[in-house]
């Protein structure tokens, strides 16, 4: 009894308050634009984000997911060794992370993502290629593979708000577009 009672007050007392307080400008209400919006006013920066989105997408999806079961399945390596060198690598990918960030900073976002883009154009399939029946070999193109695609899981969160910073429409942040 005395907990429903606790409760009903607490919630009495969360309306009230929930209009007591003036919004700042940028989270006021108004019409919110189509989903397509922002696709019409800026189609190049719309379209930069995606394509930025489904490469560094399928490129994870590529070494982290599917490469374990690629080298069980092609090259003969045994599901737990597959496996081991998953987690290892993933690990790997962890650490270098803080790295990736250190060289977008040097360098800049754009030598970082021409690098990841190359990179996987270029040495997909040697890298998927060269696979054999080894342990060490799955674990030294899988580290590769995270190597590059640091190139893009550093930076894309960053180029993806500069270019919504840009009036791309940010619809995904909770903010409205203008």
């Amino acid at each position: 009894m005395g907990r429903a009672r606790f409760h009903r007050a607490s919630l009495r007392r969360w309306r009230r308050g929930r209009g007591a307080h003036p919004r700042p400008p940028w989270q006021q209400q108004g019409p919110r634009p189509g989903p397509l919006e922002a696709l019409r006013r800026h189609p190049r920066q719309s379209l930069l984000i995606c394509g930025i989105t489904a490469g560094g997408t399928i490129a994870y999806c590529t070494w982290t997911s599917y490469l374990p079961t690629y080298a069980e399945l092609n090259a003969g390596v045994e599901k737990s060794d597959a496996l081991l060198a998953g987690t290892i690598s993933l690990a790997f990918f962890g650490l270098l992370q803080p790295l990736g960030g250190l060289l977008s900073d040097r360098f800049g976002r754009r030598p970082l993502l021409l690098t990841f883009g190359l990179g996987f154009a270029l040495l997909t399939v040697p890298l998927l290629h060269a696979l054999r029946d080894s342990f060490a070999e799955l674990l030294l193109v899988q580290c590769a593979g995270m190597v590059l695609l640091t190139g893009i899981t550093t930076i894309s969160a960053a180029v993806n708000a500069r270019c919504s910073r840009r009036g791309c429409g940010r619809r995904g942040s909770g903010s409205r577009t203008r």
